[in-house]
Protein backbone atom coordinates (compact mmCIF):
# COMPACT_ATOMS: atom_id res chain seq x y z
CA UNK A 1 0.00 0.00 0.00
CA UNK A 2 1.37 3.71 -1.37
CA UNK A 3 1.33 6.10 1.80
CA UNK A 4 -0.07 9.09 0.38
CA UNK A 5 0.33 13.20 2.09
CA UNK A 6 -3.51 13.47 3.45
CA UNK A 7 -2.93 17.21 3.25
CA UNK A 8 -5.02 17.69 0.01
CA UNK A 9 -8.10 20.39 0.06
CA UNK A 10 -11.53 19.33 0.79
CA UNK A 11 -12.99 17.32 -2.16
CA UNK A 12 -16.49 15.65 -2.01
CA UNK A 13 -16.70 12.54 -0.73
CA UNK A 14 -17.67 9.60 -2.39
CA UNK A 15 -19.45 6.72 -0.96
CA UNK A 16 -19.24 3.97 -3.46
CA UNK A 17 -16.16 4.50 -5.44
CA UNK A 18 -13.07 2.33 -5.87
CA UNK A 19 -9.85 2.94 -5.24
CA UNK A 20 -6.09 2.42 -6.31
CA UNK A 21 -4.17 1.49 -2.77
CA UNK A 22 -0.99 2.68 -5.01
CA UNK A 23 -2.37 5.96 -6.76
CA UNK A 24 -1.88 9.27 -4.94
CA UNK A 25 -3.20 12.63 -5.96
CA UNK A 26 -0.19 14.69 -7.63
CA UNK A 27 -0.78 17.89 -6.27
CA UNK A 28 -2.05 18.58 -2.62
CA UNK A 29 -4.87 20.89 -3.94
CA UNK A 30 -5.64 18.78 -6.82
CA UNK A 31 -9.59 17.58 -6.61
CA UNK A 32 -10.58 15.07 -8.88
CA UNK A 33 -13.04 15.04 -11.77
CA UNK A 34 -13.46 11.43 -12.07
CA UNK A 35 -16.31 10.62 -10.01
CA UNK A 36 -15.06 6.98 -9.51
CA UNK A 37 -12.01 8.47 -7.65
CA UNK A 38 -11.80 7.87 -4.02
CA UNK A 39 -9.06 9.96 -1.90
CA UNK A 40 -6.64 7.27 0.15
CA UNK A 41 -7.98 9.59 3.36
CA UNK A 42 -8.88 7.76 6.67
CA UNK A 43 -10.49 10.31 8.86
CA UNK A 44 -10.54 8.26 11.89
CA UNK A 45 -7.46 6.80 12.10
CA UNK A 46 -8.51 3.04 11.99
CA UNK A 47 -6.98 1.67 9.26
CA UNK A 48 -9.66 1.82 6.92
CA UNK A 49 -9.85 4.14 3.65
CA UNK A 50 -13.26 6.32 4.15
CA UNK A 51 -14.83 5.24 0.83
CA UNK A 52 -14.94 1.54 2.38
CA UNK A 53 -15.22 2.70 6.15
CA UNK A 54 -18.63 1.56 7.83
CA UNK A 55 -17.95 4.33 10.52
CA UNK A 56 -15.65 6.68 8.72
CA UNK A 57 -15.48 9.33 11.59
CA UNK A 58 -15.80 6.87 14.62
CA UNK A 59 -12.45 4.09 15.00
CA UNK A 60 -13.36 0.56 14.09
CA UNK A 61 -10.66 -0.97 12.26
CA UNK A 62 -7.41 -2.61 12.18
CA UNK A 63 -5.24 -0.35 14.39
CA UNK A 64 -8.14 1.58 16.31
CA UNK A 65 -10.99 0.85 17.72
CA UNK A 66 -14.49 1.70 20.12
CA UNK A 67 -15.82 0.41 23.36
CA UNK A 68 -18.58 -1.34 22.59
CA UNK A 69 -21.32 -3.75 24.81
CA UNK A 70 -23.92 -5.76 23.62
CA UNK A 71 -27.59 -4.29 25.12
CA UNK A 72 -31.10 -5.62 23.99
CA UNK A 73 -29.53 -7.97 21.78
CA UNK A 74 -27.54 -4.93 19.53
CA UNK A 75 -23.84 -4.47 19.59
CA UNK A 76 -23.79 -0.59 20.70
CA UNK A 77 -20.73 1.85 21.57
CA UNK A 78 -21.19 3.76 25.30
CA UNK A 79 -19.94 7.24 26.12
CA UNK A 80 -18.08 8.27 29.42
CA UNK A 81 -17.80 11.26 31.23
CA UNK A 82 -19.00 14.56 30.55
CA UNK A 83 -19.16 15.56 28.07
CA UNK A 84 -19.88 12.35 27.30
CA UNK A 85 -17.39 10.69 24.72
CA UNK A 86 -16.87 7.69 22.85
CA UNK A 87 -13.42 5.32 24.48
CA UNK A 88 -11.07 4.75 21.45
CA UNK A 89 -9.22 1.43 21.85
CA UNK A 90 -6.89 -0.75 20.80
CA UNK A 91 -7.76 -3.93 23.63
CA UNK A 92 -10.61 -4.80 25.81
CA UNK A 93 -8.47 -3.67 28.50
CA UNK A 94 -9.28 -0.62 27.27
CA UNK A 95 -13.27 -1.03 27.75
CA UNK A 96 -13.40 -1.54 31.55
CA UNK A 97 -15.79 1.44 32.01
CA UNK A 98 -18.14 0.30 29.80
CA UNK A 99 -17.51 -3.54 30.37
CA UNK A 100 -17.50 -4.45 27.23
CA UNK A 101 -15.23 -5.36 24.10
CA UNK A 102 -12.75 -3.48 21.87
CA UNK A 103 -14.81 -3.36 18.51
CA UNK A 104 -11.32 -2.79 15.91
CA UNK A 105 -13.48 -5.52 13.21
CA UNK A 106 -15.76 -3.16 11.34
CA UNK A 107 -18.45 -4.85 13.49
CA UNK A 108 -22.54 -4.49 12.03
CA UNK A 109 -24.54 -6.54 14.01
CA UNK A 110 -28.02 -5.74 12.09
CA UNK A 111 -26.42 -5.69 8.57
CA UNK A 112 -27.28 -2.33 8.18
CA UNK A 113 -24.47 0.10 6.24
CA UNK A 114 -23.73 1.49 9.50
CA UNK A 115 -21.01 -0.11 12.10
CA UNK A 116 -22.07 -0.76 15.65
CA UNK A 117 -19.31 1.72 16.62
CA UNK A 118 -21.31 4.83 15.07
CA UNK A 119 -24.66 3.31 14.45
CA UNK A 120 -28.21 5.08 16.31
CA UNK A 121 -30.43 2.87 16.53
CA UNK A 122 -33.03 5.22 18.37
CA UNK A 123 -32.70 8.04 15.91
CA UNK A 124 -36.65 7.37 15.16
CA UNK A 125 -38.60 10.43 14.70
CA UNK A 126 -42.11 10.35 13.34
CA UNK A 127 -41.44 8.49 9.94
CA UNK A 128 -38.41 6.25 10.92
CA UNK A 129 -35.93 8.95 9.00
CA UNK A 130 -33.67 10.28 11.42
CA UNK A 131 -32.10 13.54 11.68
CA UNK A 132 -28.87 12.92 12.89
CA UNK A 133 -29.41 13.22 17.12
CA UNK A 134 -31.46 11.44 19.69
CA UNK A 135 -33.54 13.85 21.45
CA UNK A 136 -36.80 14.28 23.36
CA UNK A 137 -38.57 13.93 20.05
CA UNK A 138 -37.24 10.62 19.81
CA UNK A 139 -38.63 9.80 23.41
CA UNK A 140 -41.91 10.86 22.47
CA UNK A 141 -42.06 8.44 19.05
CA UNK A 142 -41.04 5.38 21.96
CA UNK A 143 -43.83 6.60 24.25
CA UNK A 144 -46.48 7.01 21.33
CA UNK A 145 -45.46 3.69 20.24
CA UNK A 146 -44.42 1.45 23.96
CA UNK A 147 -46.21 -2.13 24.71
CA UNK A 148 -46.52 -2.68 20.50
CA UNK A 149 -45.86 -6.32 19.77
CA UNK A 150 -46.67 -5.62 16.33
CA UNK A 151 -44.64 -4.48 14.69
CA UNK A 152 -44.36 -5.12 10.49
CA UNK A 153 -42.98 -4.27 7.36
CA UNK A 154 -46.42 -3.13 6.73
CA UNK A 155 -46.64 -1.33 10.09
CA UNK A 156 -43.74 -0.29 11.56
CA UNK A 157 -42.74 1.01 14.83
CA UNK A 158 -39.70 3.66 14.36
CA UNK A 159 -38.82 2.74 17.73
CA UNK A 160 -38.21 -0.75 17.26
CA UNK A 161 -34.75 0.20 17.96
CA UNK A 162 -33.81 -3.83 18.35
CA UNK A 163 -35.77 -4.61 15.26
CA UNK A 164 -37.52 -7.57 17.39
CA UNK A 165 -40.99 -6.43 16.47
CA UNK A 166 -42.51 -5.00 19.49
CA UNK A 167 -41.35 -1.64 21.61
CA UNK A 168 -40.45 -2.36 24.83
CA UNK A 169 -38.25 -1.37 27.71
CA UNK A 170 -34.98 -2.81 25.86
CA UNK A 171 -35.85 0.01 23.40
CA UNK A 172 -36.20 2.54 25.91
CA UNK A 173 -32.58 1.04 27.40
CA UNK A 174 -31.18 1.90 23.75
CA UNK A 175 -32.43 5.27 24.09
CA UNK A 176 -31.11 5.83 27.54
CA UNK A 177 -27.57 4.84 26.03
CA UNK A 178 -28.05 6.97 22.77
CA UNK A 179 -29.90 10.02 24.21
CA UNK A 180 -28.35 13.34 23.80
CA UNK A 181 -26.48 12.07 20.39
CA UNK A 182 -26.12 14.42 18.25
CA UNK A 183 -23.61 13.20 15.33
CA UNK A 184 -25.80 10.06 14.09
CA UNK A 185 -24.75 8.93 10.92
CA UNK A 186 -27.21 8.65 7.81
CA UNK A 187 -27.94 4.93 7.60
CA UNK A 188 -29.90 4.04 4.56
Amino acid sequence: MTLCDQSFTDCPVYTQCPYDETTCPTDPTWCPLNLTYCPLLDSDGDGFIDCYDNCPNYPNGPLLGTCVKTKSGMVVSYRVGYPKEFITCTSDSQCTATGGTCDMSQGNCNSSSCGDACECYMDCNNSGAGDGKVTGSDLGVLKGEYGRFDCSELDPCYSDGNEDGKVTGSDLGLLKNEYGRFDCPACP
